[in-house]
């Protein structure tokens, strides 16, 4: 049997020559109980922009890694623009002076240098508040009578409006779309979500 794809807790954004610092990064929130997307540790065969974009859905937030060369990654727009259409916080670390061009959502969110990563672990952490077991089972009703798929939530925000509005409504909360979608996809990742009536 294959072993259960990991559930990803924050997007790690960085140049092929910080590949050493992302994996220090890693360590990092790992430490803390968060796992990170690494790029560098995508399995042979896997499809690589498919296991991106999925990182990006289920992630709480996307940090980038700024080297002292001022190097970013390449696809670092890409990502900071899903992040932001996504409502996910995209934060920057970096290493020696602080780094200019950055995108203006990631200045907005936050640049920190290295040395305050803890500080930012914080911040994805308190990112990822789980939902509350009555919660998590108000979405799944809720989203079995949209109809529509998870995947597909992700190309209509009017359906993703739609569920947070009757989410709300009926579990009394007040719970961005985001932070519902990701849950979503997290369940369906982790097969704890039932989707017989739905197109996979």
């Amino acid at each position: 049997m294959s072993a259960r794809k990991p559930v990803y807790d924050v997007f790690l954004s960085y140049a092929q020559q910080d590949v050493a610092w992302a994996a220090e990064v890693e360590r990092t929130f790992a430490d803390a109980g968060l796992v990170a997307y690494n790029i560098a540790k995508t399995a042979p065969g896997e499809h690589v922009a498919d296991t991106v974009w999925d990182a990006l859905a289920e992630s709480a937030a996307l940090v980038a890694l700024v080297s002292s060369t001022g190097s970013l990654s390449p696809n670092l727009s890409f990502e900071v623009g899903a992040a932001m259409a996504w409502s996910k916080p995209a934060y920057a670390l970096y290493k020696g002076a602080p780094p200019e061009g950055l995108p203006r959502y990631v200045q907005n969110n936050g640049i920190f240098p290295a040395s305050q990563l803890q500080h930012v672990v914080g911040l994805v952490r308190n990112s990822e508040l789980a939902l509350s077991d009555r919660e998590r089972q108000v979405l799944v009703k809720t989203y079995d009578s949209l109809g529509t798929p998870v995947v597909g939530l992700l190309d209509e925000p009017s359906k993703v409006d739609q569920l947070t509005r009757r989410f709300n409504r009926a579990s009394k909360s007040k719970i961005s779309g985001e932070r519902l979608l990701r849950e979503l996809l997290r369940l369906r990742k982790s097969g704890n979500i039932r989707l017989s009536r739905h197109r996979m």
